[in-house]
């Protein structure tokens, strides 16, 4: 870009949200001035469309998030049996031992 130029997000599309915003936004762009006093020239900047997902793209991603949480909450339950284990077994020790309290 250069001095006096702006790039301007827009849609072609009146019934989108941001028409009106972007409309508004050229109007009053167009009549604004630079430091110099040039009138800014607006670029419109063309949004993409809509983006979709297909039911197997979604379905696919759903999948793969199950099988994250269920191999991270294996991973903390494991951890958990773990450290049980390791406290029951320092218990027997001191029961056979007669170490108790």
């Amino acid at each position: 870009m250069r001095p006096g130029v702006v790039l301007l997000h827009w849609v072609d599309d009146e019934s989108d949200p941001q028409y009106e915003r972007s409309l508004e936004a050229f109007n009053v762009l167009s009549k604004t001035t630079d430091a110099t006093g040039r009138t800014l020239q607006v670029i419109p900047l063309h949004a993409p469309g809509p983006l979709y997902s297909t039911v197997e793209e979604v379905s696919g991603l759903v999948v793969s998030l199950i099988k994250t949480i269920r191999k991270w909450a294996l991973t903390k339950v494991i951890k958990i049996l773990w450290i049980w284990q390791r406290i029951l077994m320092t218990a027997v020790k001191w029961i056979l031992q007669g170490d108790m309290m």
